[in-house]
């Protein structure tokens, strides 16, 4: 194989990745959209997924840009991921607050959820694993 094939070959093998990802990403939109559909107007399940599209690229730029993985604490500190939330919310309140009223949000609208949490939760508490 010359150098020209083997590069096109590639590039054509990076463009079918992309196309499935994309194809990925519109299916579960609609998924989204028709499982909202069934509780919502079709206009408020067309912003859900909007927002669930916004929030999933807020979170992505938040990985890709704002969190600083050149840097590691030093070993002697103790961070555990408690603690490292609390810090994040404290940089970036938006964030955070965005965060906090989507979680309500979801469990507003599905308090099966919400019990499910509080259970585990009070599991955890008693020492009881599942």
């Amino acid at each position: 194989m010359s150098l020209g094939s083997s590069l096109a070959l590639k590039f054509a093998a990076a463009v079918a990745i992309a196309a499935a990802a994309a194809l990925c990403v519109a299916s579960l939109g609609y998924a989204l959209y028709a499982l909202l559909a069934e509780t919502l107007t079709p206009a408020s399940s067309a912003a859900g997924v909007a927002l669930a599209a916004a929030l999933l690229a807020g979170l992505g730029g938040w990985i890709l840009f704002g969190l600083k993985l050149g840097e590691r604490e030093p070993k002697g500190v103790a961070g555990g991921f408690t603690e490292r939330l609390v810090d994040a919310a404290r940089d970036r309140p938006l964030v955070a607050a965005a965060v906090a009223v989507g979680a309500g949000l979801v469990l507003l609208r599905n308090p099966a959820l919400a019990s499910i949490l509080a259970a585990n939760l009070a599991d955890r508490r008693r020492g009881v694993r599942r």
